[in-house]
């Protein structure tokens, strides 16, 4: 049977585009129900012959173990998946598993930071006057001002960004809906400092639209924006992890707690259905107000 494995998880790999920590954990998770029906068996065995009962001991064996509901669900995942495969290949007639439901995995509060840690890291790069230092102030504070996701940060480019009368606007377009978010004037002249005086420093290209630029003059990746905080952050002493994520997060849960209709905080967002911006709500109490 392991040869059996070893052609799901290739087809795991060649043809759903599995990443190799996905493969490499379905490959853990099969091993250890094979090993599992080993010992609840005395003699060999074919695929075709495992039951959902057998299924369900394996889970509650773990979850005997003190198994997480996320790892059990992954292994559940990683079940369902190979014998679908096994169906899909006529190597089994019946997959037993085909209704079987994975355990309920509860929906973490997402982490947000205090004021007093936003304001810590928003003046880390006050005081630096680098092209870099210049970019990346206006990058976390644009983060924090409107919420938005890491990739529509990096999808900005120039004219996403614009002045209506009084209002400053950006054009959100790296999510699954393009928005408008306005800006206060404060921000705005932030980022207008970072286009007048840094960007001009970090190109190399005159035809390069992208907002955000690296030091090679290219687009600013996940990873650039990643790194970039991680050590504004721990400059600030900020023990967290900060991410773009906890940037938006702590961006929702404020608005929240200051009153924002949550209407106005799924508009801003860009979340389709209003039960994703609940969330923050659960989390209001937690965010500090120093």
């Amino acid at each position: 049977m392991e040869p059996i494995i070893s052609r799901f998880l290739g087809y795991m790999t060649d043809e759903k585009g599995a990443s190799p920590h996905t493969t490499w954990a379905y490959r853990n998770d099969l091993s250890q129900f094979l090993d599992f029906l080993h010992g609840q068996r005395s003699s060999t065995f074919g695929w075709e012959s495992v039951t959902l009962s057998e299924v369900s001991g394996f889970i509650g064996q773990l979850q005997n173990r003190g198994s997480s509901e996320a790892t059990m669900a992954r292994k559940v995942a990683a079940i369902k998946s190979f014998f679908a495969f096994l169906q899909a290949k006529g190597i089994i007639r019946l997959n037993p598993v085909e209704k079987f439901k994975s355990p309920h995995v509860g929906k973490s509060l997402p982490r947000s930071l205090s004021l007093r840690e936003i304001n810590e890291l928003l003046g880390q790069p006050v005081h630096r006057r680098t092209p870099e230092d210049l970019r990346n102030r206006a990058m976390v504070e644009i983060l924090y001002a409107t919420g938005m996701r890491v990739s529509e940060l990096i999808s900005l480019d120039q004219d996403d960004i614009w002045e209506d009368g009084s209002l400053a606007l950006i054009c959100c377009r790296g999510g699954r809906k393009e928005r408008s978010i306005p800006i206060h004037q404060r921000v705005f002249r932030i980022l207008q400092d970072y286009v007048d005086r840094a960007r001009p420093r970090l190109t190399h290209n005159r035809n390069e639209k992208a907002l955000f630029l690296n030091r090679y003059g290219e687009r600013l990746t996940r990873q650039g924006v990643w790194i970039s905080l991680k050590g504004y952050a721990e400059v600030a002493g900020i023990k967290t992890p900060v991410t773009p994520q906890t940037l938006r997060h702590s961006f929702a849960a404020h608005m929240l707690r200051d009153g924002v209709p949550i209407q106005s905080v799924q508009r801003l967002l860009g979340h389709a259905n209003l039960s994703s911006t609940k969330i923050y709500r659960l989390h209001i109490d937690e965010v500090g107000r120093v």
